[in-house]
């Protein structure tokens, strides 16, 4: 029975009926072969920064391959071919060597946008929580100028900054096209072949030298990459968390300490007032360092994405510390503990998960 064409079908003969009027198209391997024409070299060529020795490619001749791939149908690959008339002395093989780190080039930049990118974004996320945890902090303390027309409105705009930072981020990473990226993996996706030729006298192509993209040496450090990324996201939600913690810690014992500062009687079993003011202190200041701690972590691991400061050194001996911890616990819970203390420890959910998204990270990063 003959299959029945579908929309879909139809739109894809048409693209294929226009490309065949234009470029050959070998329809059996899926491959669209396209033509560049140009009159000399140099047409190519960085000319401030290209030597004779050492000829660099424009990267507006990428971003040429690159348009011209991305109509090809979706399902076809591209060959492409640089006619040249006058080569002005320069050999094809080394200006297909200058290609092929043009588009390496092409994808470190594109690597440099991207990772500029997630930083800007997870900075402003940071930023727009922070502010939030700042109105909710504000709102559920004494300030009695909070209830009033005025605090209402600064609470309002603490909001609206805060989901403008927040967008923002969004803006930068789903939203916001990339060009470096869309250049990168434009060719890096749909581009099969490239290759170098001169017209003859009677407009016959002659293939002066060919390449066939292999980009498999690309995937060399992608786990030190992923490891990198992961240290990133948990860094700044330990940085978010610690500092939420920071405020919702000051603002559940700052009613207790003003209480016992200011006379009041709170019930504390046995213990003076001198003696419950001090105990305070002290798992205050403990937790504060604990939590100093974790911001610190967490700026050491956005450092160590970053590639920069002494603080990123912090990250081995954290992330150690942490797995030890995490194996201990797990080991004591399920050689002692019941099911209640083993789920309590589980159920911690999204520290649990945020720390070992951070051991993983190093542990990435450092063993590639």
């Amino acid at each position: 029975m003959k299959k029945r064409k579908t929309m879909k079908d139809d739109i894809l003969e048409r693209e294929l009926e226009l490309y065949r009027k234009y470029y050959e198209v070998d329809e059996e391997n899926r491959i669209v072969r396209i033509v560049l024409h140009y009159e000399t070299a140099e047409d190519l060529l960085e000319k401030d920064v290209s030597t004779f020795e050492r000829p660099q490619i424009k990267y507006e001749i990428l971003e040429r391959m690159s348009d011209l791939v991305r109509t090809v149908p979706e399902t076809y690959r591209s060959d492409i071919s640089l006619e040249i008339k006058d080569y002005q002395g320069y050999d094809s093989e080394k200006l297909m060597e200058a290609m092929k780190d043009s588009i390496e080039f092409a994808r470190y930049k594109s690597d440099k946008e991207i990772k500029r990118n997630w930083v800007i974004a997870s900075l402003f996320t940071l930023v727009g929580l922070v502010i939030l945890l700042v109105a909710a902090f504000l709102s559920s303390s004494s300030f009695s100028w909070m209830d009033s027309t005025n605090g209402a409105i600064f609470k309002e705009i603490l909001d609206i900054a805060a989901w403008v930072f927040i967008w923002e981020a969004v803006t930068i990473l789903f939203i916001s096209p990339n060009p470096e990226k869309i250049v990168e993996s434009s060719l890096r996706l749909r581009l099969r072949s490239l290759s170098f030729s001169k017209a003859g006298r009677n407009g016959m192509l002659s293939e002066g030298s060919s390449y066939f993209l292999d980009f498999n040496p690309w995937k060399k450090g992608q786990r030190k990459k992923a490891g990198r990324y992961l240290l990133l996201i948990s860094g700044f939600l330990m940085i978010a968390t610690g500092i939420a913690s920071v405020f919702f810690l000051f603002a559940s014992l700052s009613p207790t300490i003003q209480a016992l500062l200011d006379g009041n009687a709170i019930e504390n079993g046995d213990l003076s007032r001198e003696a419950m003011i001090a105990l305070i202190v002290s798992v205050s200041v403990l937790s504060f360092i604990l939590l100093g701690i974790r911001i610190l972590g967490g700026v050491a691991g956005v450092s160590r994405f970053i590639g920069r400061g002494k603080l990123q050194k912090f990250v081995a001996p954290y992330s150690i510390i942490m797995l030890i911890y995490h194996m201990v616990a797990f080991v004591g819970l399920a050689l002692g503990g019941n099911s209640s203390t083993i789920g309590s420890w589980l159920s911690s959910g999204f520290g649990l998960v945020m720390n070992l998204a951070y051991i993983a990270g190093y542990f990435l990063d450092r063993f590639e």
